[in-house]
């Protein structure tokens, strides 16, 4: 049976990580066997807890922090069976970041930004923000004492906008 194990991925070039979720085939494990026998690179996987169906082993691969492209690989083997080896390869391909101020009134609001698709904060450096075309943030703005404003935050072609409302650009 032909297995796929190169995949090439897109993530911001500020992402720290590439968090995996592995799927098992089966839903217990065999033959009286205490887990399923699963390894990456010779370490057991995690199983996530929260899964009630088939269980689902979470992998996080570092990250250089840079903004080029990168090339992870990690072997899949088997402790019950030792000829079982998969190497997956996988290109991680980074989206350029932009750097975003915000200015708020009042000055001294809390901004939160997180990337929608990874659920992953994105933290200021120096108040400035590191956001890459073609993902979106959720966005929140607070202060005590003040309504806050939450919504979706996307930069497409250089244009910022947040909650459907585009952003001026600063001059």
């Amino acid at each position: 049976t032909a297995t796929q194990s190169d995949y090439t991925v897109l993530v911001p070039a500020a992402a720290r990580s590439l968090d995996l979720k592995l799927q098992a085939h089966g839903k217990l494990p065999k033959y009286g066997d205490e887990d399923v026998g699963y390894l990456v690179d010779g370490t057991p996987l995690p199983e996530d807890q929260t899964s009630s169906t088939r269980p689902v082993y979470e992998l996080s691969l570092p990250l250089n922090g840079s903004g080029s492209t990168e090339t992870l690989r990690f072997t899949l083997t088997n402790r019950h069976n030792e000829t079982a080896k998969t190497v997956y390869t996988i290109t991680v391909q980074k989206a350029a970041a932009t750097s975003v101020r915000f200015q708020t009134t009042p000055k001294d609001a809390l901004i939160c930004v997180i990337e929608s698709g990874s659920n992953q904060r994105v933290w200021p450096e120096d108040g400035t923000f590191a956001l890459s075309e073609g993902f979106t943030y959720q966005c929140t703005v607070t202060k005590v004492g003040y309504i806050g404003k939450s919504g979706e935050l996307a930069l497409e072609n250089g244009a910022l906008t947040f909650a459907g409302t585009e952003c001026p650009v600063p001059g």
